[in-house]
């Protein structure tokens, strides 16, 4: 796996129709990016809420210029991921049209490997404005909202709280709010995966992972399941996949449980994931931690 942060690149941003750019970082968001410019007041001072409402009612370009390296552009396939985009985006790689994005709370990929070049690849994101969206969508069938918010909210995937609350601004935010980048990939992908924990009567704990994935490698391969403990103590197991999908459980004996602050030590547990044979092509882990707690 080879992964490039679009972060890396040289972005800018501007209202859609003009020629006014301003930096912008990514991830990043539009009113960040105006106050650093010093386009608009702090919207949490005083009543400058109101100052910026035109802000969100406003479509805005977002442009990046991205370079390739040699290790990503030679995996087999290559993916443009967006952890979350804030929310009805449509997206442009090198002139090409990728697809549109409608929900906050979603994550958004698209295969690019035939429109990638080595040097200057140009990202465009277009946001429309979902004021204006939500307004339309309002007029046809009104829905309920609350008294001190932009009125519709509800027709959007997007935080409720951004519209406006008794306790909270009118403040919709745009933007790339999460990590995006490009991931490359030979042999095959992860496309996902779930963990359960079991709390047996014994006190020790079943951790079952279920994942599926996307292959195009002719090989037979496995999936591999680590966990290492806080005291650096390894767990293993391995497991074929049948069409796409495999299931691998480890039991943990004496589990190091999480405590809440002032009760105890908060344990996490490492997890990694990959699949075999583990070649330079074909290697690819996910790691992340979590913690194992009981409740009575």
């Amino acid at each position: 796996m080879e992964k490039v942060h679009l972060g890396q690149g040289q972005w800018r941003l501007r209202e859609a129709g003009t020629e006014d750019w301003i930096p912008v970082e990514v991830p990043g968001e539009v009113h960040l990016a105006l106050m650093r410019a010093g386009k608009i007041p702090d919207p949490f001072v005083e009543e400058n809420e109101l100052s910026v409402l035109w802000v969100a009612e406003t479509d805005w370009e977002f442009e990046g210029v991205i370079q390739a390296p040699k290790d990503l552009l030679n995996q087999e396939k290559i993916w443009l991921h967006f952890e979350g985009l804030d929310t009805l985006a449509e997206v442009w790689i090198n002139d090409k049209f990728l697809g549109e994005a409608h929900n906050a709370f979603r994550s958004y990929e698209w295969e690019v490997k035939d429109f990638l070049k080595g040097e200057n690849n140009q990202l465009r994101i277009l946001f429309r404005s979902p004021v204006r969206y939500i307004a339309a969508r309002q007029k046809e069938e009104p829905l309920f909202s609350p008294d001190q918010s932009i009125q519709g909210g509800p027709y959007l995937r997007k935080a409720p709280c951004q519209w406006g609350w008794d306790w909270g601004p009118m403040l919709p935010p745009i933007g790339i709010w999460k990590d995006a980048y490009f991931v490359g990939y030979s042999g095959a992908k992860f496309e996902a995966l779930q963990i359960q924990h079991k709390h047996l009567f014994d006190g020790s704990v079943e951790v079952t992972a279920d994942a599926k994935l996307i292959q195009w490698t002719k090989k037979h391969l496995q999936m591999c399941m680590t966990l290492q403990d806080p005291q650096g103590h390894i767990f293993a197991t391995t497991c074929k996949f049948l069409d796409g999908n495999a299931r691998a459980t480890i039991e943990i004996p004496d589990p190091a449980l999480w405590w809440p602050n002032g009760y105890g030590q908060q344990a996490l547990y490492e997890y990694k994931f990959h699949w075999l044979p583990k070649t330079k092509c074909s290697w690819i882990s996910v790691i992340f931690s979590l913690a194992f707690g009981s409740w009575n």
